[in-house]
């Protein structure tokens, strides 16, 4: 199916999708996927009738694809993103390029690839890419009694405090045989402000040995995991530095999470 016959397919369900601040039009031609597709849409968003919107996404599902099975195809816009034989395929790349699309164009937030938690009412921030092991520590210091705030993304404010993103803890299972994803109550839970920052990469024997950044690599580290950076480097690197210049940025390798969540407890009591 090429966007030019897309084009020409009938797609009479649609709808608006806001999400903070960010809005985009999603339409398909199967009312079972338009269900399916709000439980994929970013933690918050509000739904309404379609109108003007800067990105459209579009899934639409093709019996003829010339084996007598029904094919899913997803666009964004004039671009096919994904082609596949299962619906759950396409949205993962629905909600995988929704989420970064919204992360990147939020107006009024700064957001941080970190896990986050809630702890004496202060949050701790755990910056890192996918398989940093984020996701893991969070399970752990959650465990160990901390909040959950969330495990993909640290939603700052102006202000530098912390808004839950209330998204499922998501683990990947051993041996990257897929996800196991555990409900968190979030919804409801105030921004916090942050008390400590955790840079933390997962090494298999490594050794806990937290060392403090200055608050220049520090903004750096953050920087580097923060979203818009490019889009809007002063506004983000504006934010990280009201966190940099009053709470401490810890940097260190470490070995299994559960060996350093009363370390990282500790430190976080400190300030």
């Amino acid at each position: 199916m090429t966007p030019a016959h897309f084009d020409r397919i009938d797609c009479p369900l649609a709808l608006s999708v806001m999400a903070y601040g960010v809005r985009v039009g999603v339409q398909t031609n199967d009312p079972l996927i338009l269900s399916e597709l709000v439980e994929h849409l970013p933690p918050g968003s509000a739904t309404g009738e379609l109108s003007e919107a800067g990105r459209l996404y579009s899934l639409v599902v093709d019996a003829d694809d010339g084996t007598g099975r029904s094919r899913t195809t997803l666009c964004v816009d004039d671009t096919v993103l994904v082609r596949s034989s299962t619906l759950p395929a396409c949205l993962r790349v629905f909600a995988a390029d929704l989420q970064i699309h919204v992360a990147e164009m939020a107006p009024e937030r700064v957001f941080v690839h970190a896990g986050v938690v809630g702890y004496r009412g202060h949050a701790i921030l755990l910056p890192g890419r996918s398989f940093a092991g984020k996701s893991t520590l969070v399970r752990e210091l959650v465990r160990a009694g901390a909040e959950y705030y969330s495990d993909e993304y640290a939603v700052l404010d102006s202000a530098g405090d912390v808004h839950a993103y209330p998204r499922p803890l998501t683990i990947r299972n051993d041996r990257g045989a897929g996800v196991t994803k555990h409900a968190a109550p979030t919804h409801g839970r105030p921004p916090l402000p942050v008390g400590l920052v955790v840079m933390s990469q997962f090494r298999s024997g490594g050794e806990w040995r937290p060392r403090r950044l200055s608050p220049g690599r520090g903004a750096l580290a953050l920087l580097a995991n923060t979203v818009a950076a490019r889009r809007i480097p002063e506004i983000a690197l504006t934010t990280l530095q009201q966190i940099v210049t009053r709470v401490p940025v810890i940097s260190s390798e470490r070995g299994e999470a559960s060996a350093v969540v009363e370390p990282i407890f500790e430190l976080a009591a400190q300030t």
